[in-house]
């Protein structure tokens, strides 16, 4: 989707560039000070450099600069991502993490010898530093969307049940940021020709003139040579193009395709995580979950004896779900509900409360729960003994919502997609809104953690992950 960038993107990106200066430039000076040096001590290192008498005051400002720059290039000012995911945190990170490779790589090539200290002190600062900028940035664009301000302004195009359900879908906030402020109808009768793509053009022109951007509700309305012209028309109007994809087909709008060297053959690309990866995760799933348990063994003891004392049965419940490759494993929850809750199971299948999921099964005043069980799960302490599944490996601590097998049969489609990484003890679902979202936000957000995964959005949904827990929206 390409956008232009509304006016209040373009003061908040010079606001962020500014932000951005001011944290590398606190996190580099405060480096200086902690490693004992001084803005005028020199440089070491060659005799060339050292004749030079190159004070830290000049790498400090020339690495100001670099790094500006390489978040600039990096892409984690763009648009399309302020407060949307963890895409921004994601290019903070990496742009500057190949900012000090490249730093490196110039030190060991000029034979520069700069204080190691300075370096790592000011790589982690200026990281965390960048980041609570960002989480301020975000959390300002959340407020102020509140009051119906910096939202990107939409002209919806397309057939009249297409548009009506894309502008339903901007109503109701699927699509965070935006707003509707124009609808265009045209059937796929009416662009033929280049004389008639011309003329819904100029109507779109006309239309849309309050819009940040045109979004087509119906690509199968053209063929693939009238989408080229229709798009190169709006290129030259100009206005910016975007492309509404149903939620059924989220997980092919985000498919990556590599070339097959010496053939017109073009690979899906695996989702999978390289070796290297699924070596790193596994490693922070054992370290994290390991410290967990020994850290909470006092309150598995205790929620224990009172799930015991509360009602009839173990204070364990072990249920059957399934994993990564469509493998089954059994679930440790603490018991939240009676022994016969299954049997009573049928009976309830008719109520949902309102909640709003065709394939998961939740109501929020369920009988079944026990007065011990209403408290655990209100603050997800039910949930901790998956601790030992992620030692198992049967899970992660980052990944989809575990599914029952009942749940998986009711699949279709790129929702299988979900069963390529680990099942995880909390998730995107997890921390933006868990049982409140209705299935197809489920499946949206275990697709993208599926196709974007990295050691950073974990440790960022973890870290979010206690105050969703505290605000309690979602549980029971």
């Amino acid at each position: 989707m390409k956008t232009n960038s509304a006016g209040w993107a373009k003061t908040y990106t010079r606001a962020l560039r500014l932000g951005d200066g001011i944290a590398i430039a606190g996190a580099l000076f405060l480096s200086l000070m902690l490693s004992g040096l001084e803005i005028t001590s020199p440089l070491g290192g060659q005799a060339a450099i050292v004749d030079l008498q190159i004070p830290y005051s000049l790498v400090v400002g020339l690495m100001i600069l670099g790094w500006v720059l390489t978040l600039e290039m990096s892409g984690s000012r763009q648009t399309e991502i302020f407060a949307q995911g963890l895409r921004e945190y994601q290019r903070v990170f990496n742009g500057s993490l190949y900012f000090f490779v490249a730093i490196a790589a110039l030190a060991f090539l000029f034979r520069i010898d700069p204080s190691r200290l300075f370096i790592g002190v000011g790589l982690a600062l200026g990281v965390v530093f960048l980041l609570a900028i960002r989480s301020v940035g975000r959390n300002f664009i959340w407020k102020m969307r509140l009051r119906n301000r910096m939202l990107t302004t939409v002209a919806v195009v397309g057939s009249g049940h297409q548009v009506e359900r894309v502008r339903a879908s901007l109503e109701a906030g699927d699509m965070t940021g935006y707003r509707c402020v124009g609808e265009i109808r045209f059937e796929a009768r009416d662009v033929k020709s280049s004389e008639d793509i011309q003329e819904v053009v100029r109507n779109i022109a006309l239309a849309a003139a309050d819009a940040d951007l045109v979004l087509l509700a119906d690509p199968d309305l053209m063929t693939p040579e009238i989408m080229d012209e229709f798009v190169a028309r709006l290129d030259a109007v100009p206005l910016a193009f975007g492309v509404s994809a149903t939620p059924s087909g989220v997980a092919t709008a985000r498919m990556k395709f590599e070339v097959e060297p010496g053939s017109a053959l073009l690979k899906v690309k695996d989702v999978q995580l390289g070796s290297l990866a699924r070596a790193a995760k596994r490693a922070s799933d054992v370290v994290a979950a390991g410290f967990g348990v020994l850290l909470l063994s006092p309150i598995f003891i205790a929620v224990g004896i009172a799930v015991r004392l509360d009602t009839r049965g173990p204070a364990f419940f072990r249920q059957e779900r399934v994993g990564q490759f469509e493998k089954s494993f059994y679930i440790l929850k603490f018991r939240t509900m009676f022994v016969d809750a299954e049997e009573r199971l049928e009976k309830l299948t008719g109520q949902r409360d309102g909640v709003g999921n065709d394939v998961l099964f939740k109501l929020k005043e369920d009988p079944r729960i026990t007065r011990v069980g209403k408290f655990l799960r209100k603050w997800s302490i039910d949930e901790l003994p998956q601790l030992l599944n992620v030692l198992r490996g049967e899970m992660s601590l980052v990944g989809p919502r575990p599914p029952l097998s009942s749940e998986v049969d009711n699949y279709e489609g790129p929702v299988f997609r979900r069963l390529a990484a680990k099942p995880g003890l909390t998730g995107l679902w997890q921390i933006s809104g868990r049982s409140d979202l209705d299935w197809e936000q489920s499946v949206r957000l275990d697709l993208q953690y599926v196709d974007n995964w990295s050691l950073l959005t974990d440790a960022l949904i973890v870290a979010k992950t206690v105050p969703a827990v505290l605000r309690r929206k979602g549980a029971y």
